[in-house]
């Protein structure tokens, strides 16, 4: 409960009513972060208007340390419903706040009605609640809008009134204010739109040369930014036309993944983050429209648009998405008195239950020594749905009438008391709370495919109870490859608490095969409840060219020069029996990708990595230096090492697909001979992340050297996914779902045999800036063990600037 200190003066009696955060599902504590309120008497029972002071004035917030809160009334509606906004330090599931009223002496609004501290701590720079025709902006940044056009307020919002813009030629301007160099390096960007039509480009928000955010269909939006000029965010699944939906954009420029999109709440898609135009001068910026005016335009409302100056987390957006949306984000507890010496309080009304006995609010009239028996049932069911509350026990305070002060007096974990009643006598004005613990029936909903790629399939779970008596549950995904042949995964295994969405993936499937799949809900108990949903049948998307076949390095004491082989055979076959005669050994094509590159010496040519930029070099030559950049497909929960053992040198560099963050995970500039990763790289979320691998040569000897660590000298390179306890081989099974070619530079290769012979070659890539000279090497169709069989630098092209293929 909340200690209400004497901060904030006020006449007696005065009122107050307790509030839990109850729908937050998220892992991590928000700092600072805007909740809505909702008051009414409906809501709160015991609360009247006619207790209030004008327009609200008097009423304030306190958390449970007495910290007066910083609030923002949003729509003041004494005939009806009420919004507030109110910052939270430190937002948690189970946290309370203390709303208080009826101080008939307060008359003016507080100061943080006004200034922005709800929202500037936060980083928002601007924040619209459109309930005005030209809204003013309620962060501190003065960033207030201007109507254009035709554009009004509809009373019938999402989060109360909205604006509407049913014209292409209606939008709001918030005018040069805001400085791109304020939001150049990362910035979030979020609000409600509703459309009745996806025709077109419609535009969201927008800031002139420098970002446009706009929906191009029911299934794509585009943002727009100068280092890159589109980033389109396809395969989505807007609402139907004339829905209401949150959007949120996070971006971080030059980044790897740093373009992230957000639908009411979960993450939809991502793009690697261009440049952006940090100048200076401040742009024109608008609401519903972008630089190329009414082109553009939006038709259809917008409600509660932000923009803030750093990019908010997963956990932040889907609790900005809950908050707005879901009315039960927060509970509300009985209003009460917060003085007079002849009352007890009984608190902790569970949401839409009766009463017990006796009944919640104010017993009144009491004298001292007058006893009251209270007693509640140990769980309590409402008439309808399928929440039930168990009693975990009660708490008696006494109550300070100067201060508000409540001070813990027993506890129904005292020696000699029960969870369901208590012997109460009064001696003054005291606080008595019932606490619950409120728990649904244990469900779970059929697996909702959010994606499909080639080697794996995205679910979204709807968990709709997690048991009666179990603290937590487990949430597993089932498939097989027929209805009756289905096996447990550890995909989705995370501890399920509070109900709602949950994501899970399935990796290493088998492309264009059909699924069946279904949702496993177990209590953690020794003798677990088990609840499974309904079987789904999905299939995974056909092979895409750019994937890679197997890739394999080899370091023999026989051969010290090192030789790359790539087999590249049909995604998804069996590599290691496919016939010899039928397939193609290539070097540096598949995974390895081609690179555009200036020949800089006779033995040694140079290549530029798509993924850092930076250079590479051929191998087969003393100092020379052999490179893979692609991608890595890790899971979110593990821990992941590398383990080289490698004469003299190398380097591994993984970019978090998560927060586009690069972390060198091993850079020995001395003998390897078997260098470990100093510490565990954890990614912040499963997915496609940006991979480097580097071995280079001193000069004399070369190649691997056999430490004994559990994998062989095969490649060198040792692959953990459990922080080291066990090894292996970092190896793609041949069907593309541990290792990647780069999207940028994807590979198009038509291979022609005649005679076992690989006849031609034809590349397509990345349009390359400046005329370059792009070698290729390959060997025979039977391999072979000779270095110079797999460097046959006669495959040379040259081509022109802006060139996207070329063919040997």
């Amino acid at each position: 409960a909340a200690v209400l200190t004497a901060t904030m003066s006020f006449a007696l009696p005065r009122k107050a009513a307790e509030i839990t955060v109850s729908g937050y599902t998220g892992a991590s504590t928000l700092e600072n972060f805007p909740v809505l309120v909702r008051i009414s008497p409906e809501r709160i029972s015991g609360f009247s208007y006619a207790d209030c002071a004008a327009g609200g004035a008097d009423v304030a917030f306190q958390d449970a340390q007495g910290n007066v809160l910083d609030r923002e009334i949003d729509t003041w509606e004494p005939n009806g419903e009420s919004l507030v906004w109110v910052r939270v330090p430190s937002l948690a599931n189970g946290a309370v706040i203390t709303m208080t009223y009826g101080d008939a002496t307060v008359t003016a609004q507080p100061a943080c009605q006004t200034d922005g501290s709800v929202w500037t701590p936060a980083g928002y720079v601007g924040v619209w609640h459109m309930n005005a025709a030209s809204p003013a902006d309620a962060s501190a940044s003065g960033n207030n809008g201007t109507a254009g056009g035709s554009a009004a307020v509809n009373p019938a919002g999402k989060v109360g009134s909205a604006l509407s813009v049913p014209g292409a030629g209606d939008y709001v301007t918030c005018g040069q204010h805001l400085a791109n160099s304020v939001i150049a390096a990362a910035f979030s960007v979020e609000g409600w739109a509703c459309q009745p039509s996806y025709s077109g480009n419609q535009a969201l928000f927008g800031k002139n040369v420098f970002v446009s955010i706009r929906t191009a269909s029911a299934s794509k939006i585009t943002v727009t930014t100068p280092g890159k000029k589109d980033h389109d965010l396809t395969d989505l699944a807007l609402p139907a036309a004339g829905t209401w939906y949150h959007f949120a954009l996070t971006f971080k420029k030059s980044t790897s993944a740093g373009c992230k999109l957000y639908l009411n709440g979960a993450f939809a898609k991502s793009d690697t983050a261009g440049d952006i135009n940090d100048q200076t001068n401040p742009t024109e910026m608008w609401l519903g429209r972008n630089q190329w005016g009414n082109d553009q335009g939006l038709k259809g409302q917008l409600d509660e648009m932000r923009i803030a100056k750093v990019i908010h987390s997963a956990d932040w957006i889907a609790a900005s998405y809950a908050t707005q949306a879901n009315a039960s984000f927060l509970t509300y507890g009985a209003a009460f008195n917060l003085a007079g010496d002849s009352i007890l309080n009984i608190l902790g009304a569970p949401a839409e239950l009766g009463s017990p006995t006796p009944a919640y609010g104010a017993v009144e009239n009491l004298a001292a020594n007058d006893p009251v028996a209270l007693s509640m049932a140990a769980t309590a069911v409402p008439g309808e749905g399928t929440v039930t509350n168990y009693l975990a026990g009660w708490k008696l305070e006494a109550v300070n009438a100067d201060t508000g002060a409540r001070p813990l007096l027993r506890t129904s974990s005292d020696t000699g008391e029960v969870i369901d009643r208590c012997a109460y006598v009064h001696a003054s004005y005291a606080a008595f709370t019932w606490l619950w613990d409120v728990r649904d029936g244990l469900g779970v909903g059929a697996p909702a495919l959010v994606s499909a790629a080639a080697n794996s399939l995205a679910f979204s779970v709807d968990v709709a109870g997690i048991g009666y008596t179990a603290p937590s549950a487990t949430l597993k995904l089932v498939y097989g490859v027929s209805s009756d042949a289905m096996t447990y995964t550890n995909v989705a295994s995370a501890s399920v608490t509070e109900i709602g969405a949950v994501q899970g993936t399935l990796t290493r499937l088998t492309p264009g095969a059909v699924y069946y799949v279904k949702a496993v809900l177990e209590t953690n108990e020794e003798t677990p409840a088990v609840a499974e949903s309904e079987t789904v049948c999905v299939q995974t998307s056909a092979a895409e060219e750019s994937e890679p076949g197997l890739w394999q390095t080899y370091f023999t004491n026989a051969n010290p020069d090192w030789t790359k082989d790539v087999w590249a055979v049909p995604v998804g076959t069996d590599w290691l029996n496919y016939t010899d005669v039928s397939r193609i050994r290539r070097r540096e094509l598949g995974p390895i990708a081609a690179y555009a590159c200036t020949k800089t010496t006779t033995l040694t040519a140079q290549y530029t990595s798509e993924i850092w930029g930076d250079n590479v070099y051929w191998p087969g030559v003393n100092n020379g230096q052999f490179a893979y950049a692609g991608y890595i497909y890790l899971e979110d929960g593990k821990s992941y090492k590398f383990r080289t053992t490698i004469d003299d040198n190398e380097l591994v560099k993984i970019t978090d697909a998560g927060t586009g963050e690069a972390t060198l995970l091993i850079n020995q500039t001395g003998n390897g001979n078997g260098t470990l990763t100093s510490a565990a790289f954890t990614p912040t979320m499963s997915g496609w992340h940006a991979i480097e691998v580097r071995f280079s040569d001193g000069s004399g000897d070369r190649g691997g050297c056999n430490n004994g660590n559990g994998y062989k000298n095969t490649t060198n390179l040792g692959f953990s996914q459990d922080n080291g306890a066990t090894w292996a081989l970092l190896l793609d099974p041949g069907d593309g779902s541990l290792l990647r070619a780069p999207d940028a530079k994807a590979i198009t290769a038509t291979e022609n045999i005649a005679d076992g012979a690989l006849a031609s070659v034809s590349l397509a890539f990345v349009a390359v800036d400046t005329a370059r000279t792009l070698y290729a090497a390959w060997g025979p169709v039977s391999g072979g063990s000779d270095p110079a069989d797999w460097l046959a630098t006669n495959a040379v092209a040259t081509i022109a600037a802006g060139a996207t293929s070329a063919t040997w």
